[in-house]
This record gives C-alpha cells, sequence and structure tokens, in this order.
C-alpha cells in the first residue's frame, strides 16, 4: 500500500467516513524529506568522519585547527531548519502555531530541538577548547540526541502512565489536560511547522486520536519502541565511546557517529512498515464499534 494512501486516510468506502481524516499527503513531499535526510545525513554523520579521517592523517595540521574545522561543519541543516521554523512560529501571520498561543509559545518540539542545540554546542565547544581536545567527548553530540529524547519521552510516559496532568502546555494539551503519548505531540509539531500541514493538522490528529481507539494504541506502541531502543544505543554508544579498553581512540569517533545514526535510519525503516500495517487494520477495523470512542 503506499505511503500517500496510508497517511492521507481518504477513504472512499461509506462505512468509514466518520473516521476523521489527517488530510495530510506525506508522499507528496518526499522529495523534500529525502533531500532533508540527505543533507542531515552529510553534514551530521559523514562530513564529521571523513574530515577527521583526512585532516587527521592526510594533513600536517595541528589537532585544535583539525577540530575546530570539524566543528564548525557540524549540523548546520538542523541549525537551518531550527531557524526557520523558529520564523514560521514567530511571525505574525503564522499557520502553524497551537490555536490560542502567543507569538513567544513555541512548542514542544521547538524547545525540545533548542535544547539538543544546547547540549551539542556545549559538548563540541568543551571538546575543543582544551588542549589537546577531547576527541571522545567529540564524538558524543548524536548520541546526546538521542539521550536527550528518551530520556524526556521516558519521563513523559510515566507522568502519563500515573495520570499526571500536564503541568504546563505541551503544544496542543493544555495545562492541566492528561499527556498523551509523546509520539502524539512529536507528530503534530513536526508535520504542523516543518512538514507545512499548518495549524490545521493540529485539529485533525487530536479528532483522530480522540476517534479511533486503534490509533491511540498505535502512538502508544511506537512511543515506547523509539524510546527504549533509543535510549539503550545511547548508553552502549557512550560507553564504547568513553571506555579506552574496549576500542582506540578513532574507531571510538566513527562509532560515535555513525552507530546512532544507524538506528536511526533502520528504526525509521521499521516505522514505516509498522505504520502502514496498523493504519490499514485501523481501517478495516472502523465499522467495529470497539475501535470508536463516539
Amino acid at each position: 500500500m503506499p505511503i500517500s494512501d496510508t497517511l492521507s486516510i481518504s477513504y472512499n468506502n461509506t462505512s468509514d467516513n466518520r473516521l476523521p481524516k489527517l488530510e495530510y499527503n506525506i508522499y507528496a513531499k518526499k522529495w523534500s524529506i529525502i533531500f532533508f535526510c540527505t543533507c542531515t545525513a552529510l553534514d551530521s554523520v559523514a562530513v564529521p568522519i571523513v574530515l577527521y579521517i583526512i585532516l587527521n592523517y592526510q594533513t600536517h595540521l595541528d589537532k585544535n585547527t583539525v577540530y575546530l574545522i570539524i566543528s564548525g561543519t557540524l549540523f548546520g541543516t538542523i541549525i537551518l531548519e531550527f531557524l526557520q521554523r523558529t520564523w514560521r512560529l514567530w511571525k505574525k501571520s503564522s499557520t502553524c502555531r497551537v490555536a490560542n498561543t502567543g507569538r513567544w509559545d513555541f512548542d514542544w518540539f521547538h524547545w525540545n530541538s533548542a535544547l539538543v542545540l544546547i547540549v551539542i554546542i556545549a559538548e563540541v565547544a568543551t571538546a575543543t577548547s582544551i588542549d589537546p581536545p577531547l576527541v571522545r567527548l567529540l564524538a558524543m553530540p548524536t548520541s546526546s540526541i538521542l539521550f536527550v529524547f528518551s530520556i524526556e519521552v521516558l519521563l513523559i510516559e510515566l507522568m502519563r502512565t500515573f495520570r499526571v496532568k500536564a503541568p504546563f502546555r505541551v503544544s496542543s494539551i493544555r495545562k492541566g489536560e492528561y499527556l498523551r503519548p509523546t509520539l502524539f505531540t512529536l507528530i503534530e509539531d513536526v508535520v504542523a511547522v516543518d512538514g507545512n500541514g499548518g495549524s490545521g493538522y493540529r485539529v485533525n490528529l487530536r479528532a483522530r486520536y480522540e476517534a479511533s481507539r486503534d490509533f491511540r494504541r498505535l502512538l502508544v506502541f511506537m512511543t515506547w519502541f523509539w524510546m527504549v531502543p533509543s535510549l539503550l544505543v545511547a548508553v552502549a554508544t557512550s560507553m564504547v565511546i568513553f571506555c579506552p579498553n574496549l576500542l582506540s581512540r578513532d574507531l571510538a569517533y566513527v562509532i560515535g557517529w555513525s552507530a546512532p545514526a544507524a538506528f536511526i535510519t533502520i528504526w525509521a525503516v521499521f516505522t514505516i512498515l509498522i505504520v502502514q500495517s496498523a493504519l490499514q487494520k485501523e481501517k478495516r477495523n472502523w465499522t467495529n464499534d470497539e475501535n470508536r470512542l463516539l
């Protein structure tokens, strides 16, 4: 089944015409997604590794200069995207903000993106400011992204499990409301802002979540599907990086940059397959009253 069919949810069968539509066709944006992922893979994985090998072994530059050059090339695509989404959310004419919020009320994903950037910039700045540079610390940024993501998701899921209400607004979840699976908020923010789904997508996603039991179960499952392995990969990679008895400094650096990226790629493929199957099942089950919250 094409990705466009599973995510646009444009059903023609009258028996399921009450299923709220997401009104978003990810297949139509495939080239934009491929371009973004390619650029991110280049400047956040390939370039740090290639420059490390070339500058260390094919030039006579001193180590401080080598690592300053490497640090200056990191995460350019992610930083540019962060600046773009800042403008999209902040401008007066924004069409992707959460309803009834002001210009400075950025969404959950935006605040977390800022936290991630602060963490990795601090790591890179610390690693390159010391003589000799801390190469193993310079290999940590991608693992740190997984740490920030997985630990916060775990905290939110524990709060949700124990029915703790939101202490502040979490995107479209207002203060005092019960929390939803973290993946719900992640999808809402990324598609609405970065995917140009707009504020309407936030409304559609909420309606779908509230109406369909299968959809809610899918988001809960996928939240844990990403959170647990992300934490395990981050811990394992960090151990490899900082344990000198396991691997040499050069190999630890390469693994530090490549292992989390490889994990994300493999898990993204699994995610596509699981989501396609789950949405097909949701469509089949929609005529069953047990799948509805109506």
